[in-house]
């Protein structure tokens, strides 16, 4: 019996050992991908390691040299009312002074924001018209917590639940100095959603 309590201690801090192993490789392999030069081949994990990387590690403007972010998120919705029977004006959503003052949720708006944009690079497509298809998009799961935020807002600044809601999420490129050198800069954004149903669920 004393053995197999042995052996069970030894086989639980095993595991325990290369759990731990693993968190600390996938850290360290998502802070070298998050610091690397823009110019080395690892786009297709810097939106990973973005993601993980920048709500708890990224160093913020205040500390030491400021770091300006890539790409800044505007974040606006509007509502339709059924006894209005029209939709409001676009209102910005970004702001969280009326709900908030934690200091950290500005940045989860920011990676939630962060997120929805990443599924738009990768999934967003077209049609023979050029029209948007936002499908592959509205059926993630940052595009149901954006909705949700949105709705939640809404209810907590108007006290009211709309009938519909819609999404436009305008994508921001920083300017860097090194775009002295490119012809084309990176153009700035708008994507509008379809409208949205809000249930009572």
């Amino acid at each position: 019996m004393e053995r197999c309590k042995t052996q069970q201690s030894k086989t639980l801090q095993r595991a325990v050992f290369w759990v731990f192993s693993g968190f600390l490789f996938v850290h360290f392999a998502f802070t070298l991908v998050h610091t690397l030069p823009d110019q080395m081949p690892t786009y297709p994990l810097r939106g990973i390691a973005r993601a993980y990387m920048v709500p708890f590690f990224h160093q913020g403007w205040a500390l030491f040299a400021p770091d300006v972010p890539q790409q800044q998120f505007d974040l606006n919705y509007r509502y339709l009312d059924k006894q209005e029977g029209s939709w409001s004006e676009w209102m910005p959503a970004n702001d969280l002074q009326p709900l908030t003052s934690h200091p950290r949720a500005t940045q989860m708006v920011e990676k939630m924001l962060m997120l929805v944009a990443r599924d738009l690079g990768n999934n967003l497509t077209y049609n023979n018209n050029d029209q948007p298809q936002y499908e592959l998009v509205t059926t993630a799961k940052p595009y149901f917590f954006t909705i949700y935020y949105a709705v939640r807002r809404h209810e907590l600044i108007h006290g009211t639940r709309p009938a519909y809601i819609q999404l436009k999420l305008g994508v921001r490129h920083t300017a860097k100095p090194t775009w002295s050198r490119i012809a084309t800069p990176p153009e700035d954004r708008s994507f509008t959603f379809p409208p949205f149903e809000v249930t009572d669920e």
